[in-house]
C-alpha cells in the first residue's frame, strides 16, 4: 500500500536519512510516539522527478511515509528566496495510538542567532536570522487541521471538536504538530515547508515560500495524489 500516488518512481533498496542542508545547518524531521522513533523503521526509498524522493516507514503501529520535495512558491512582486524544501508526512495507524508528535527542528550545531514566531491566516511558523539569513519554516495552523478533521480528510476524526491552538507548539529549535489520538485505519498528513533568503528589512520571500496549500507542495514532485 502506498500513502502517495506516483508516477515514474525508482526504488532505492537503502533508505536515505530526510535532513534538510540550509545555511544554517541541517533540519530533521520526525514522528514519535510512545518511546518510538519513526527515523528507526525506514525500509526503502522512492526517487520521483524534479529531486523529489519519498521514504517508506513501516512499524508495528503505523505505516508512514514522507515526501521530501522541491515547490515552486508563489511570491509577491519583489520578494526574493535562495531556496525552498517542503517534507509532507502521510501516515496509517495499524493501532490505536495516543500523542503523535510530528516535529521539524534543527541539528546540533547550528548558526542561527535570532528566532521568533511568525504566523499568519491558516499558517504557524517560526523564522530564524543572522545578519545574513532568514529562514522560515511553517505548517498549516490548528484551525487547518481542524477543519480537515471535519472533512475528514488525511486527518483524525478525534480533533475535529478540540481547541486548535493546542495542535501546534513553538520549539526553541523548530516547530512540532501534536495529534492527540489516531483510531486504527485514520490517516494522518502533515507537512512542513522550509525557505530561506537574504535577510533584509524588506524580504518577506521566505514567510510567502512556506505559505503553501498541499497541492502545490506536490505539484512538481511526481505525486497525483
Amino acid at each position: 500500500m502506498h500513502l502517495f500516488r506516483t508516477v515514474n518512481s525508482h526504488k532505492l533498496s537503502e533508505s536515505v536519512v530526510p535532513k534538510i542542508q540550509t545555511p544554517f545547518g541541517q533540519l530533521i524531521t520526525n514522528i514519535q510516539w510512545r518511546q518510538e522513533n519513526i527515523q528507526e523503521f525506514a525500509v526503502n526509498t522512492r526517487l520521483l522527478k524534479n529531486d523529489s524522493y519519498i521514504i517508506l516507514y513501516e512499524t508495528r503501529d503505523i505505516t508512514a511515509e514522507l515526501l521530501v520535495t522541491k515547490p515552486e512558491p508563489n511570491l509577491p512582486d519583489g520578494a526574493t528566496i535562495d531556496d525552498c524544501r517542503s517534507l509532507m508526512w502521510r501516515c496509517q495507524a495499524k493501532k490505536s495510538l495516543e500523542q503523535i508528535l510530528f516535529t521539524l527542528k534543527w541539528e546540533i550545531p547550528f548558526n542561527w542567532t535570532q528566532s521568533a514566531p511568525d504566523s499568519g491566516e491558516n499558517l504557524d511558523a517560526i523564522s530564524f536570522y543572522d545578519d545574513s539569513y532568514v529562514l522560515t519554516v511553517g505548517t498549516e495552523d490548528g484551525e487547518t487541521l481542524v477543519r480537515r478533521a471535519k472533512q475528514n480528510h488525511w486527518m483524525a476524526k478525534s480533533i475535529a471538536d478540540l481547541e486548535a491552538f493546542h495542535l501546534i507548539r513553538y520549539l526553541e529549535d523548530g516547530l512540532q504538530v501534536e495529534i492527540p489520538r489516531i483510531q486504527v485505519g485514520e490517516q494522518l498528513q502533515i507537512h512542513f515547508n522550509v525557505a530561506w533568503g537574504e535577510s533584509t528589512d524588506y524580504n518577506v520571500g521566505p514567510w510567502f515560500a512556506v505559505d503553501m496549500l498541499p497541492e502545490q507542495i506536490m505539484a512538481k514532485s511526481g505525486v497525483i495524489e
